[in-house]
């Protein structure tokens, strides 16, 4: 079974499943975590955060296209 990386953080589910469809539109596996009771604490995602997991093996790949926001990526891989 893959191991899942957390590759960032923010305060809001918004912006985590924003950065997780970057990353799949890159061919990366990524899933948004969030400890808010299922929905119902959307609150707590400020002090908890919203995590961006990817499996281990897409994990340097995954925060290359987070930190240029998905461009120019295709130069990085050899």
């Amino acid at each position: 079974m893959a191991e899942w990386i957390v590759v960032a953080t923010y305060g809001a589910r918004a912006i985590a499943e924003m950065m997780a469809e970057l990353l799949r539109n890159q061919g990366i596996a990524a899933v948004v975590s969030v400890d808010d009771a299922g929905g119902l604490r959307p609150e707590l995602a400020l002090t908890l955060g919203a995590k961006v997991r990817v499996h281990a093996e897409d994990e340097a790949r995954a925060r290359r296209v987070l930190e240029h926001g998905g461009e120019g990526d295709e130069d990085d891989e050899g």
